[in-house]
């Protein structure tokens, strides 16, 4: 499985989408051609330089966005729940110490019946960190886990909201 199969199991045409980090342009680019033109993105990082990596992409090739840095993307609560349609991690459980308090933002963030794409690259690394977003997914989960793919070099699921 990969990004463009994730997508097509979830489809984000017309719909309202949170994005919580960033995965490079390729990965990119497939979310912006899944969502055809329609409907809206909001990216939030944690890193400036993201920031700035994510604007410079989205600049011309998607419609509607807006890029938000913040430090703790764990917690926004600027955001209105149950104000989206769908959610996309990429690379962000990775980056974040509060693997949970990501998880249960989104949740809050979805509109009941929502989906969610976890999509994190963690080659090369330990181990531990595979086991650590194995445990935050499985353990007490939040979402109803559809699908889940831990692969060699890379994690891939289908989230959905209860």
């Amino acid at each position: 499985m990969g990004m463009k199969e994730l997508l097509a199991e979830l489809p984000i045409n017309g719909k309202r989408v949170v994005q919580f980090g960033f995965a490079g342009p390729s990965v990119e680019k497939d979310v912006v051609a899944s969502m055809r033109n329609s409907g809206e993105l909001l990216v939030l990082v944690n890193r400036e330089e993201l920031r700035l990596k994510v604007e410079a992409f989205l600049q011309g090739n998607c419609p509607s966005y807006k890029v938000l840095y913040s430090p703790v993307i764990e917690h926004n609560p600027e955001l209105a729940p149950s104000g989206f349609d769908a959610a996309i991690f990429l690379n962000a459980l990775i980056s974040v110490r509060g693997k949970r308090e990501l998880l249960n933002e989104a949740y809050r963030l979805l509109k009941p019946g929502a989906g969610a794409i976890v999509y994190e690259c963690y080659w090369p690394t330990s181990i531990g960190l595979r086991r650590a977003l194995r445990k935050a997914l499985t353990e007490r989960p939040v979402f109803r886990v559809k699908k889940m793919n831990f692969g060699l070099a890379a994690l891939e699921a289908i989230l959905e909201r209860g």
